[in-house]
């Protein structure tokens, strides 16, 4: 037995597994063996529930048996059986409804039907509240059976009755109905079925009868049972917005969010508004005391918003505690949330509470697209995510936002936020911003995994990171972008660190073969702290890949187009790295020997600008500097601070660099102590 989507869910949430099918027989939740019978629309768990359990054989004493082979016990008994049926007394009533036998009702799949009325309560166990009027649905085929084929019957009329009902068509008709909330009554109880014999309604559970007949055909009659629907059964902390009224989606989805926070909380199942659907106000999921509500969103649907132009409405609004829940993955068009006309004008399609209790919300959002493809004014960009806290999640979400910024993140998006399978694309359009990503608040942190940023407008960076001071952070990984396609000089990525970092774990940059544009710049800044692991420019595409404002320098990509790692720091500064190869480091040079047993400066930075105390002890004219780990050596720069004279280095290896005087006589010559040498060391 199939299960509905809403039941798969609650099944998921209450027990924490998810199944779709159960047994016919003993309403256990179906795996991946299951048991079937050949030309039966059943499944069971075992053979048991099947009803074929093997029986034990039996082994009787006593005397022979009466037949010699199996073959003369099966004739003894099909004979037995032919002369039973020929005592007239023992015959039964013959039935009106063989009086045709060219005419079928087709067996309905057991998936068209609701569960069975004790399985549902099982499933609805502990709801409370509201019980709305609502029917169960019967569907079925017309059809007869031609030259042992079966035709479905083009327009038959089905005529529905009383469980009473007799005749072709039967009387006395019931009221049937075309919805589930049964306000929409059929007219005469009389459906027609369709070019390939499809016909059903609505009604209440109960018993009927139902008759088909069509020209050139004869009638026939039918028992029916209608089990009760599961959602009639629901309430509480499950709902149906497709069973509230209203002049659009958004007024019935509020609706029933509204009943499900008044009921303690749970779920708004809008999988019923599917197609094309209106929003004409903001749709809130939760509310700012923070009742939890998962809003279920329908499959193969767009809602598009008409009249919101006050400028702070988002289509939907998603407060802590709560859930959107698409059928969508990335990149799909599943379910799409459509921003409409350019007349618009709203803060946002999707956007969470500025002021949540508590500073920050607990969301969780997935699986359907944002869509401004008009350029209808969104105050705070199409997707606008502030004020989250610990593991507040967004995934699989496709954001569509042509002449506007798409995704805006910013203030306090902190502890664990993050962004499964992100898509935003500008489309090229003028204006268009991708992600803007604006940690403008003490504390924040956040991440974004599987990202594709995507054709930014001219001028615009496909990602655009700022205000990430000390203790924000903002992480990438395994990160994707399409450049401008008609601008090819702006960077894909603009980065401006103050103190927190900005990683980027694989980041790959595509731009067209004219282009120049840097994948990664690095705004100058104090306290610039930008770590680059794995970079690509796909092959043919632009040359650059790094340009470093802070210390002034551009990175080129290698012949295959990558770098390896980009490592840039301020006070918190390690090393810094072209290519493979060290080029700066933050370690203090050592004194390994010579300089009259001198000292090292106090104040080096690094091997880069450092100097040594010429010391007392025995003299000599040379002096060896430790220095940290290169690829192929060192070269150094000295001079003498205290008098004229020529230093130079003599040799070096991958860890040191020998300095030696030669005064001004430009021979090797003692040094004088207490003179102060400073030198400048860069790795080769």
């Amino acid at each position: 037995m199939i299960l509905m989507t809403a039941q798969a869910y609650d099944l998921l949430a209450k027990h924490g597994c998810y199944v779709t099918e159960i047994c016919d027989a003993c309403g256990q939740g179906l795996g991946p063996v299951r048991y079937t019978r050949r030309g039966e629309p059943g499944v069971w768990c075992s053979r048991e529930c099947r009803g074929d359990r093997e029986q034990p054989a039996i082994h009787r004493g006593g005397r022979p048996r009466k037949h010699r082979t199996p073959e003369e016990c099966r004739a003894a008994k099909t004979s037995q059986q032919r002369e039973y049926r020929n005592v007239s007394v023992w015959k039964k009533p013959v039935s009106s409804l063989l009086k045709t036998k060219d005419l079928q009702a087709r067996k309905v799949p057991l998936s068209h039907h609701p569960l069975a009325l004790a399985v549902a309560l099982f499933l609805m166990l502990g709801c409370a509240g509201n019980v709305f009027a609502q029917g169960s649905r019967f569907d079925s085929v017309a059809d007869r059976v031609v030259q042992g084929l079966r035709a479905p019957i083009a327009g038959a009329v089905i005529t529905v009755c009383t469980s009473a009902g007799t005749g072709t068509p039967c009387t006395p008709i019931t009221p049937i109905y075309t919805d589930q909330a049964l306000t929409q009554q059929i007219t005469g109880s009389v459906v027609t079925a369709d070019s390939n014999g499809n016909f059903g309604w609505w009604a209440p559970a109960g018993n009927y009868t139902y008759s088909i007949t069509a020209a050139r055909v004869t009638g026939k009659l039918f028992s029916l049972t209608l089990p009760a629907n599961p959602s009639s059964l629901a309430g509480g902390g499950y709902q149906f917005a497709d069973q509230f009224s209203g002049a659009d989606a958004s007024v019935k989805v509020n609706a029933c969010i509204a009943q499900v926070i008044a009921n303690g909380g749970g779920k708004c199942d809008a999988s019923g508004l599917y197609g094309a659907q209106v929003i004409s106000q903001e749709i809130d999921v939760g509310n700012h005391a923070q009742k939890p509500v998962t809003l279920i969103l329908p499959q193969g649907a767009t809602w598009t918003v008409t009249g919101i132009t006050n400028g702070t409405s988002c289509a939907l609004k998603l407060f802590s505690q709560s859930s959107i829940i698409g059928p969508g993955t990335g990149g799909s068009s599943a379910m799409v949330v459509a921003a409409g006309a350019v007349s618009n004008n709203m803060d946002s399609l999707l956007c969470t509470e500025a002021a949540p209790t508590g500073n920050g919300s607990y969301v969780r959002a997935e699986g359907f697209q944002l869509a401004n493809y008009n350029g209808a004014t969104v105050a705070n960009g199409t997707l606008n995510v502030q004020a989250t806290f610990d593991d507040s999640d967004f995934r699989d979400i496709t954001v569509a936002a042509y002449g506007t910024v798409g995704a805006n993140i910013h203030g306090l998006v902190c502890c664990g936020t993050a962004f499964h399978g992100l898509t935003v694309n500008g489309n090229g359009v003028a204006g268009s911003k991708p992600l803007v990503v604006n940690l403008n608040t003490v504390t924040a942190e956040v991440a974004f995994y599987d990202l594709s940023a995507d054709f930014p407008g001219t001028g615009q960076n496909a990602i655009s990171v700022s205000t990430i001071n000390n203790g924000r952070a903002v992480r990438f990984f395994n990160t994707y972008i399409s450049g401008s396609q008609t601008d090819n000089t702006t960077a894909d990525v603009s980065v401006t660190s103050t103190g927190g970092p900005v990683d980027f774990f694989g980041i790959t940059c595509n731009n067209s073969g004219t282009s120049t544009a840097y994948c990664v710049d690095v705004v100058s800044s104090a306290n610039v702290s930008v770590h680059i692991y794995g970079m690509q420019q796909v092959a043919g595409g632009s040359p650059n890949c790094v340009n470093d404002h802070f210390l002034n320098v551009t990175v080129p990509c290698d012949a295959s187009g990558n770098v390896a790692a980009y490592v840039l720091g301020a006070s918190n500064f390690q090393q810094l790295s072209l290519g493979n190869k060290l080029l700066i480091s933050q370690t203090a040079p050592t004194i390994s020997s010579g300089f009259n047993a001198g000292t090292i400066g106090v104040s080096c930075n690094g091997p880069a600008s450092c100097n040594v105390n010429i010391g007392v002890g025995t003299a000599g004219s040379t002096g060896v500097i430790g220095l940290p780990t290169s690829t192929a050596g060192w070269n150094c720069f000295a001079s003498n601070q205290t008098r004229a004279g020529l230093v130079l280095q003599t040799a070096n290896t991958t860890t040191s660099a020998t300095l030696t005087n030669f005064g001004t006589t430009f021979a090797a010559t003692n040094w004088t102590n207490s003179d102060n040498v400073i030198f400048s060391c860069f790795a080769r």
